[in-house]
């Protein structure tokens, strides 16, 4: 698929992305980011997609949402791909997540994998199913992996 930059982008909480944030537009009318890791400070996505702070942190607190931590007393960093149109996080990101952290699967191996296509002929990525509402399909491929790293 073909990727041109979004110019303009949705109603206004959308607008000031942090860090070079790029959306990006596929030929299917999908808006996706340039990179999954794009890192997005807590206070951003409090201030500016007017997300609750304290629910933010109940979700990394229980390993529902990746974070890292921008120095040793900085402010959590969660990478952009969990989050949905205006900041909302999708029950099945948090699953996929919190099966991630159950499974043993590092930070990274469960962002590949959700880089990798689905089946043989080049559909969609993993991540597209969690937005779909598909997380059973992406929740087996992350205990299938975890299972081979074993």
């Amino acid at each position: 698929r073909a990727l041109q930059p979004v110019e303009e982008v949705g109603s206004p909480p959308l607008g000031g992305l942090p860090f070079g944030f790029t959306l990006w537009k596929s030929n299917k009318g999908t808006l996706m980011h340039e990179t999954l890791t794009t890192p997005l400070p807590a206070s951003w996505l409090a201030s500016r997609l007017r997300l609750d702070g304290a629910e933010i942190e109940r979700l990394r607190e229980r390993g529902e949402l990746i974070a890292v931590r921008q120095g040793d007393q900085g402010e959590w960093l969660y990478p952009a791909w969990q989050f949905g149109p205006r900041g909302a996080v999708p029950q099945g990101v948090r699953d996929a997540v919190r099966a991630a952290h159950a499974a043993g699967l590092a930070d990274d191996r469960l962002i590949a994998l959700l880089r990798r296509r689905v089946g043989l002929m080049g559909g969609g990525r993993f991540l597209d199913l969690l937005f779909e509402g598909r997380s059973d399909a992406v929740i087996d491929a992350i205990k299938a992996s975890a299972a081979t790293a074993s």
